[in-house]
């Protein structure tokens, strides 16, 4: 998890160069591409690689999302803003947990792996409809 955390800088640059739009749309094209890789293959080759794309979405995403939580903040209230994010992304893990446990329980292993999927098309779809919005000028 640490090389991964690494590697925020440098996708933090590229959602700079990219824009908030781009990036949070390839974290989630990421993400998904893992997801389904990692419930098809059977080898330590797949899940590796299937590893490198699902942390490499989730660092771009999360660093893409927090400078697009600082910089639609209230220039007075950067602070709260980051602190607020900061509470609330480590909060989703859990609530992840809890989904990814049910779904395991309801459906597999392959299942849950599916639900995930799901939940990530839908946040590229959100993130697709909402682009114009992500592109704007910050607040």
């Amino acid at each position: 998890m640490s090389v991964v955390y690494s590697a925020v800088p440098l996708l933090g640059r590229l959602s700079d160069k990219f824009g908030r739009d781009r990036s949070i749309a390839a974290g989630f094209v990421l993400q998904l591409v893992a997801l389904l890789l990692i419930s098809t293959v059977a080898n330590l080759f797949g899940m590796i690689v299937a590893g490198i794309l699902y942390m490499m979405g989730n660092a771009l995403g999360s660093s893409t999302t927090l400078a697009l939580a600082v910089e639609r903040a209230d220039p007075r209230r950067r602070g709260k803003a980051m602190a607020t994010f900061s509470v609330a992304y480590p909060l989703s893990y859990g609530v992840g947990s809890f989904i990814t446990g049910s779904a395991v329980e309801l459906a597999g292993y392959t299942g849950m792996f599916l639900v995930l999927t799901a939940v990530q098309a839908l946040g590229l779809a959100f993130a697709l409809i909402k682009a114009a919005d992500l592109r704007s000028q910050a607040k």
